[in-house]
């Protein structure tokens, strides 16, 4: 209670009483109680805060703020722009107090002004206090010092901007040494190829070349693997979007694997419950990379038992299920996985990057899926790969078959000018096209192939980009200075594939990229698209070349026919065994001359797919066939 006690006197002033007046002030009390609390708040807090009135004069200034801007005496009334540079003022009057007074606030950056004139960032908050009927009175401010959060970000930044020029860097340098390796490769591969298609060679000799053949294409699926995971970090990997189907993809992948698998002593089931066919658009060569590296996985870490691959649609989904039931991985090594060169002890003891997982894992996600692992040590591994894909029902394929080998045929006649600095890349692109009966002219850099191009009209060009003198790219340039793009298609043959891609040569006016090391049938492709020529299979030569009486000689020999019988009992058995080396051997004894240009043919093509189901099929037609000739022969 607030108390006013006076005396009551009488006429003679003498005091005869006392008057006593109470006020109850307990709800003043309580304001005055608030008011102390936030005082203390106020005066205790870390940020700043302040109270001006709307002419920007402060009325209030807690310790926080004075200390921030090294203040030591009063500031009432003293304007607080005056704490600011005056660069700043101008946008106080024209921006930050326009909005206040429409919005009620503004928040921002701002730089402030010590009384020694040293600057320091902040960020404050401005806002409008009312009065009880919601007009303007003050303006309320609170500052933070963010001097050390500036130091920590451009820190920061910093090191992002070291981190991305060594990530450039080493962009750079893969590319460089892509572009170093992928020649040498590209002859190594190249020559094992053409002298593949020579008829001469012994079975033993066959087998040699593709062993040379099958350990470069390893070796460059290595480099491609770090690569990728270049352009991962880079996030520049692309995708392709084609048509394909998928079932005929994985038939194909199962077929390639189950050699390893027979030759660990397990079985490679598969559970593919999916349309015939199951077209679909996507990026064949990427996704056909994630569930190569899932099945290679798990043969490579189980010993015994099997490997299982399920696929099953659901909804707009494709989910694909790797099971295997080989040594299984421990808690602690399945977190590290999906990291770069990271690799569990029994990925340490059986060899490998590390990259195969973490590259599936960025391209699954790339393509808007998910993959994820889940294992027990001792239990084996599951391995769920998800990918939005829908089945195209009304998509239609080029079902022409790939050419293997093949010639021009006899009307067709084409004219290619080669433009390539590279002796070894040069030799074997101009050997494989005069075998496909090509006229090829040859030029060793841009510079000669434009003067070429200019004087001697060829039907196409394949260029490789970077070359002394005068580049692939400018080299088109110049070319399409006097011949137009219609007249002359001219096509990318380059090792360049980090820093370039295909778009970007299309982009750039080429028809078409062939990356280096190539395989023929993108030459034949690109001839066939742009030339319009037309080619027939080699086999296919011989079957024109031969009538009928000339083929299946051996045939009329009963003793050949039934030693033939006997031979293609041994590929029929190395077929149902699953052993694709072992068939590739016995075929490579067989010709169209023994066999029959059309079954030669069709086993050919089927073993090329590793589809040994099919090449199985072929065989017992033959087989079939070779028992109806010996039963007519019998007396």
């Amino acid at each position: 209670m607030d108390t006013i006690k006076v005396a009551v006197r009488n006429e003679n002033n003498e005091p005869t009483g006392i008057l006593s007046i109470a006020r109850d002030i307990t709800e003043q009390q309580k304001l005055i109680d608030e008011l102390e609390k936030f005082k203390r708040f106020a005066e205790y807090a870390s940020e700043g805060f302040s109270i001006m009135t709307l002419k920007a004069e402060t009325l209030y200034m807690n310790r926080s703020l004075q200390k921030m801007l090294l203040i030591n005496q009063s500031v009432e009334h003293k304007n607080f722009l005056s704490y600011f540079p005056e660069d700043l003022h101008a946008q106080w009057h024209e921006q930050i107090l326009p909005f206040l007074l429409l919005k009620g606030y503004w928040q921002g950056e701002l730089a402030a002004l010590r009384t020694d004139d040293s600057r320091f960032p902040t960020k404050e908050t401005f806002f409008i206090i009312r009065d009880d009927k919601g007009q303007p009175m003050y303006i309320g401010k609170v500052m933070s010092d963010i001097s050390e959060q500036k130091q920590v970000e451009a820190s920061l930044q910093l090191a992002k901007e070291a981190a991305e020029d060594a990530t450039r860097a080493k962009s750079r340098f893969l590319a460089h040494m892509s572009h170093e390796i992928r020649p040498p490769l590209n002859a190594v591969l190249g020559y094992s190829q053409l002298l593949m298609t020579d008829t001469q060679l012994s079975a033993q000799q066959h087998e040699r070349m593709s062993s040379i053949l099958n350990a470069g294409q390893r070796l460059l699926h290595l480099i491609n693997d770090i690569l990728d995971l270049s352009k991962i970090e880079a996030g520049a990997l692309h995708f392709r979007q084609d048509y394909f189907d998928l079932r005929q993809e994985l038939n194909e992948i199962i077929a390639l694997m189950r050699t390893k698998a027979i030759a660990k002593g397990i079985n490679l089931n598969h559970d593919i419950q999916l349309p015939a066919p199951a077209i679909i658009k996507s990026d064949r060569q990427k996704i056909g990379q994630i569930i190569l590296n899932l099945l290679g996985n798990a043969i490579k870490f189980t010993h015994s038992g099997e490997v299982k691959l399920t696929v099953h649609l659901d909804s707009n989904s494709i989910f694909f299920t790797i099971t295997d039931t080989g040594l299984g991985i421990a808690e602690q090594e399945l977190q590290q996985l999906f990291a770069a060169f990271k690799q569990g002890k029994s990925g340490e003891e059986s060899g490998g990057t590390g990259l195969g997982l973490v590259i599936s894992k960025h391209i699954a996600e790339s393509l808007g899926g998910k993959l994820t692992l889940d294992s027990k040590l001792g239990k084996g591994t599951r391995a769920h790969l998800h990918l939005p894909i829908s089945i195209e029902y009304n998509a239609q394929l080029d079902n022409s078959p790939q050419i293997a080998h093949a010639k021009l045929t006899a009307e067709s006649h084409c004219k290619v000018l080669v433009v390539e600095d590279d002796f070894a890349s040069r030799d074997l692109l101009m050997n494989l096209l005069r075998d496909i009966g090509c006229e090829v002219i040859i030029a060793t850099d841009g510079t000669e192939g434009l003067k070429q191009a200019i004087s001697l009209a060829p039907d196409i060009i394949f260029t490789d980009i970077r070359m002394p003198n005068l580049s692939g790219t400018d080299m088109l340039k110049e070319l399409r200075k006097t011949i137009n793009k219609d007249d002359l298609p001219v096509v990318a043959v380059s090792a360049s594939s980090l820093e370039h891609e295909r778009t970007f040569y299309l982009g750039e006016g080429f028809h078409e990229f062939i990356g280096k090391p190539y395989q023929f049938h993108d030459i034949y492709a690109a001839l066939k698209k742009f030339t319009k020529v037309k080619f027939v299979a080699e086999d296919n030569i011989t079957e024109n070349e031969n009538t009928l009486e000339n083929q299946r000689v051996c045939w009329r020999d009963k003793q050949k026919l039934l030693a033939l019988e006997d031979q293609l009992g041994l590929l029929k058995s190395s077929f149902s065994n699953g052993d694709m080396n072992g068939s590739k051997k016995l075929f490579a004894l067989q010709s169209a001359q023994t066999l029959g240009a059309n079954a030669y043919q069709q086993i050919h093509n089927a073993i090329r797919q590793y589809d040994l189901v099919l090449a199985e099929t072929f065989l017992d037609e033959l087989l079939a066939e070779i028992g109806g000739a010996l039963k007519s022969d019998s007396p």
